[in-house]
Formats: structure tokens, sequence, C-alpha cells
């Protein structure tokens, strides 16, 4: 593909489009995993966190995900290492504050920039701009990258991606230069792949597209003196990523783990997950945000695993056969099982399916249907089969869109979100008890309470669910309810500090001031770091007059954090009645 001959109608019909069907993405609020690593999370929000994305404080373990509004020093609410996902937090939240649009502006970009990529790769796959520009738009517009797109969190498959495919086109390139520019555009591809690592881990798979990219289109030569002179780099930079990640960042959240799991049963599971993409990609209809409801496949005897092997094996043999005839279809489909290993669960993750996992490999979907599409236009007779290549086109690139803006919609925001998530998932209690959450904080405590009672109909062991159904309770004016409530939840879990903290306030509410002191006390003995303890009895202390006690718990809260907005109300009221 010659860079210098692109058409640029073309960069302008595939930008014009693309922003035409998410458009309406741009009103969207923050959802999911946003709340953690943006709306309530303080590491984006200081500048003086950004030295902290570069050592071991960067990461936050799974189980302090839940107090990160309210404990200091407890990371960046990411899991795994993606620095350069958390530095886009940084410069958003700089400009935008904790104004959505903003956000979901530059994800948009980010997404249009990355179809102008698909774009590149596959004209210089394909060597037809017909089948490149088909199949950017087709990357555009699939409802499947519609959660990619919009959802902030999820902003490291735009960035893996962009840095992913920019660094693969270097390389292509390399063949187009002598040195030192030659130097120079290599280099350029090997930090761009550094980057895609530290997007998200799923760019591993670089290196052995590169290679299978030679094999299929690259000049002849042993593979041994062209891993000397370019393939050991990618290796490299793979190996010091992994160095990195692991010794000096470092894990502080075990794998997924599931007694009854296996390399081998994971074979099972992987194979059913790809008949699950794959029906996603080729009739898109029934994609939904997903959540573990670890529904693993054990058994190679059930019909979806005979099935997927069947359909898997079916694709593989295509690959094979089409090798010679069409490398583009061929190396479509090598792409697509290659890029899509490291989240097929051969090794167990936390999510065993998302439509996200697929904007890496969806590029090999696009570059196969493409040119499957105007391969038929060439068929006999032509004049018909390229009426029906065209209208087929029409359709289903209208089809695409219009799904694609109903996706968006579905993100508008958690209420919307979770309840698409409880209607696919109507026996999860945890899919019932988010959503009782966001009706809860968007004061529906009607709904909310309805909510919680399906999860612990569905999980009446979970203390978090009482908590949540105590808060709806006393949100509703109604705190003997809410006590009851709090109260199961720490029988059931008395360790559970937000429980305490508000049974301590319904306590107050009701004038039981020593049984709410006593609750206040009894979080600051178990985890002395407890924010909220120390303004809520201080505000106890207030009411009872005991001013010297109340003088005493928030010097202690101004200790633990200084620039507390709840402390310093605490402390105003606290001056207010003294002066």
């Amino acid at each position: 593909m010659n860079f210098n001959k692109i058409n640029i109608k073309f960069i302008i019909l595939i930008a014009s489009i693309t922003t035409l069907v998410y458009a309406n993405s741009l009103k969207n609020s923050f959802v999911y995993d946003d709340s953690w690593v943006i709306i309530n999370n303080k590491f984006v929000k200081s500048l003086k966190n950004l030295p902290l994305v570069f050592s071991k404080k960067y990461l936050t373990a799974t189980k302090d995900i839940d107090f990160l509004g309210i404990y200091n020093d407890i990371g960046s609410g990411e899991t795994t290492y993606r620095p350069i996902v958390t530095l886009t937090y940084f410069i958003d939240y700089h400009f935008w504050k904790l104004n959505a649009f903003g956000y979901h502006l530059l994800n948009l970009l980010l997404h249009i920039f990355n179809s102008i990529l698909v774009y590149f790769l596959a004209a210089s796959i394909a060597k037809e701009k017909k089948i490149a520009l088909l199949a950017s738009l087709l990357f555009a517009l699939h409802p499947v990258n519609s959660e990619a797109v919009n959802v902030i969190s999820f902003r490291e498959d735009l960035l893996v991606f962009l840095f992913f495919m920019s660094s693969l086109l270097f390389y292509i390139r390399l063949d187009n230069y002598t040195n030192p520019k030659k130097t120079f555009v290599y280099i350029s591809s090997l930090i761009l792949f550094l980057l895609s690592l530290f997007s998200k881990e799923m760019a591993i798979s670089l290196p052995i597209i590169i290679i299978l990219y030679d094999y299929y289109y690259g000049k002849a030569a042993p593979i041994l003196n062209r891993f000397k002179s370019r393939y050991a780099g990618y290796f490299i930079v793979s190996t010091l990523y992994l160095l990195i990640w692991g010794l000096f960042i470092g894990n502080k959240n075990s794998p997924f783990k599931h007694m009854d799991y296996s390399f081998y049963k994971g074979i099972f599971t992987m194979s059913v997950t790809v008949m699950n993409y794959l029906q996603w990609l080729f009739i898109p209809t029934g994609i939904h945000a997903t959540i573990n409801d670890h529904t693993l496949v054990f058994s190679a005897l059930t019909p979806k695993v005979i099935i997927s092997i069947l359909l898997i094996s079916i694709c593989l043999i295509i690959a094979f056969k089409t090798f010679r005839r069409s490398r583009g279809t061929s190396f479509s489909i090598v792409w697509f099982f290659i890029t899509l290993l490291p989240v097929t669960n051969i090794f167990l993750l936390n999510n065993i399916m998302a439509s996200r996992y697929l904007y890496i490999p969806i590029f090999g979907f696009c570059l196969f249907l493409s040119i499957l599409l105007l391969k038929l236009s060439s068929v006999e007779p032509v004049r018909l089969c390229k009426l029906l290549a065209k209208y087929a086109i029409a359709v289903i690139l209208i089809i695409y869109s219009m799904l694609a803006v109903m996706r968006n919609t579905v993100w508008r925001d958690n209420i919307s979100l979770w309840s698409e998530i409880a209607k696919h998932y109507p026996n999860n209690a945890l899919a019932h008890s988010n959503l009782g959450l966001h009706f809860f904080e968007n004061n529906l405590f009607d709904s909310a309470i309805n909510e919680y009672s399906k999860a612990l109909r569905l999980s009446p062991d979970a203390a978090a669910y009482y908590n949540g159904l105590g808060a709806c309770y006393y949100s509703k004016g109604m705190p003997d309810e809410a006590i009851v409530q709090y109260k199961k939840a720490l029988i059931l879990d008395p360790k559970a500090l937000k429980a305490y903290n508000n049974l301590g306030l319904a306590l107050n509410e009701k004038g039981m001031y020593k049984e709410a002191i006593e609750c206040f006390q009894t979080i600051v003995r178990m985890d002395p770091q407890f924010l909220p303890a120390y303004n809520n009895l201080a505000l106890v202390y207030i009411k009872m007059r005991r001013w010297e006690d109340a003088k005493r718990i928030l010097k202690c809260a101004i200790e633990i954090d200084p620039h507390n907005e709840k402390t310093r109300d605490i402390l105003k009221e606290f001056i207010q009645f003294n002066y």
C-alpha cells in the first residue's frame, strides 16, 4: 500500500460515518467500572500521583476495589498493569474533571482513528482500496465494538488496538526504506509494541502476527535470518514487558480460580466461547454486556462443545485450503484465532467472555467479509452478482449502524446497563444487587428494594446485599427496618465495616447515641484508617455536645486525610457550635 496515494475522500467518509453512528454515545454517563477508575478514585485526580503510575503503588488489590472512595494510597483502580490507559485518565480529568462528555469524545476519536488504521492495514494486505474501505466501515460500525467505545474504563481496548496496529504497519513499511530511516522505523515499531503491551496484555500476540504476515506476504528469507534481523526485537520487548510486569510491578491479585478447572477442561470452555464470539460477529443479535456467572464447560460430550469444535475445525480447514488461492481470506481467519487466543480461557479469566475482547480479533472478520462480498461481484453472471453484492453491502452496513446506535443507548447509564444484564442473567444475584445499587443511587428506593430482595432470594448468605437493602430502608426514612437488615449483614460478616458504619448512622437517627458510638468505635478498632467512621463519630459527639471528644476525633480524621471535604464540613459545623 502506497501511503502517498491514499484516497482522502475515503478517510473523510470513514470518519464521518463513524461519528454519525456514535454521536449518541457522547451524551452517555460514566458506567460499569468507571466508578472505580475515575469517579470514586482519587488517584487520577491529583498530578502528584503521576509518578506512582510507574511504581508498585499503581495496582489496586481486588479486595480494596470497594474502598477506593474511602482509603488513600490504594492505587489506580486497575488490577493489572496498564499505565498508558491511566495516563489518559489524568489528561481527561485535567481538562474535563467529571464531565463524561470529554471522556466519551476521546473514546470516539480513538475509534475513528482505529477505523482508519484498519483501512491502511487492509489495503496493505488485500492491495485493493475497495476491500480496505469496506473492511474499515465494517469495523467502525459493527455493534460488537460498542462496548469498547462506550465504556471509559474499557479504553484499554481502543489503545491497545491503536498501538498494536500502528506497530504492525510500521513493520510492514520496513522494506520501503534503507538505513538509517529503516532503523528509525523499526525502533518506532518496537516502541509502539511496548506501548500496546502497557495498554493491555492481549497485545502479546503481535510477534506471532508479524511472523505470519511475513509467511503469507513477505519476501522469501530463512526464518532464522529474519529472527536475528527483525523478530528478535519483538521478543526482547515482550520479555522486557513481562519482567517489568512480574518482577518490578507484580500483581496484588491472585488469578481467578475454580476448583474443577484445568488446562484440559479449559479447552471445552474455550471452544464454546469462540463459538459465541463467531455468532456475535456473523449474526450480531443478542450481543450484551457480560458478567462472570461461572458457567464453565467441563465435558467434551455436551452439544455446544461438539458443535463449537466442529465449527472451529471448519474455519481452520478453510484457512488452510485458501492459502494459495486467496491469502487474504486465509490470513484473516488465522488473524482472528491468533489474536483471540489470549482471551479464550485456556487460562481462566475473571471475565469468561466480553464483546470488547473482540476489538483486535474483529479485524480478521472484517477483512474476511470484505473479501467475500467483493469477490461475489466477480462471479458469473457478473452483472447480477455485482448488483447482489452492492445490495448485500448496503444492507449489512445499515443493519450494523442501526444496531450500533441501539447498543450505544444501553450504555447510557448504569440503570440501563444493569437492567440489560439482569435480563440476560435473571438468576444471577450480583446482577440484581448491582441494579439495586444504581436504583438506590438515583433515589428509586422501591425499585432498589425489589432488586436487592431478588438478589437475597438467589444468595441469602450475602452480607453485602442485606447492607444494601438496609441502606434503601434508611433512605426511605425507615430506620427500624434498616437496623434489622444491617444486623443481619453483621451476623453473616462480623467484619463488614460498611454495615457497621450504616448501622451506626441508623442508631444515631433513632437517638441511640451510645449504641451508635459503639458501632463507630468498633470500626476504628478494626481499621484505624476507615475515615467515614471518624466523621460520623464526630457528628454524634457534636450532637451530644461532647466538644472535647469531637475535637479529638476530628483531629484523627484530619491526620488520615487533611483534604477530605466531608471532614472539613464537619469541622466547620464544630467551629460554628463552639463560637
